[in-house]
């Protein structure tokens, strides 16, 4: 088994280390920061004063004892879980595709790298424009093939929304 920590490896790991120290305190000092005063009875104005009260868990008690928390928590567990479960399939029939030579595998090939190449804000923005209710792209077209009769809300209506 090679040893990971020798001499000749060490230089790398001290070239590292000030890049790690400054990730650790800059996700995870606000992580630590925010989970301790969870435990304690604060808001924004008095955060800065030192003035925190420890409940211990009441703040987490009475978190559950909201009737929304409930239905936010499975719908968090039903997107995560739906989301992670079609990408894995549609990544996974991609990889099957692409696995076989076929005349037009490069061009596709080259279509769906460019789309990983997009940054997700990119991404967000392109669909809110599309999908706006004043103007976007898809009811227009809905609205020329007469399939609805107004404009649709997709970003606002609660009939779009998870229950």
């Amino acid at each position: 088994m090679k040893n990971y920590f020798s001499r000749k490896n060490r230089e790398g790991y001290y070239f590292i280390l000030p890049s790690l120290i400054f990730m650790l305190a800059l996700v995870g000092f606000p992580i630590i920061y925010n989970f301790v005063l969870s435990f304690n009875n604060t808001d924004v104005i008095t955060i800065g004063q030192h003035s925190e009260k420890f409940v211990g868990l009441r703040n987490y008690i009475d978190l559950f004892k909201i009737p929304t928390m409930r239905t936010s928590i499975i719908n968090t567990i039903v997107f995560t879980a739906g989301s992670i479960i079609l990408q894995f399939v549609i990544g996974f029939a991609l990889a099957l595709l692409f696995s076989k030579n076929f005349r037009l595998a490069k061009p596709i090939r080259g279509i769906l790298l460019i789309s990983w190449m997009v940054p997700v804000t990119v991404t967000a923005l392109l669909s809110k424009f599309m999908l706006s209710s004043g103007g976007g792209i898809v009811n227009e077209i809905l609205l020329n093939l007469h399939l609805i009769s107004k404009p649709l809300d997709f970003l606002v209506s609660l009939n779009m929304a998870m229950p």
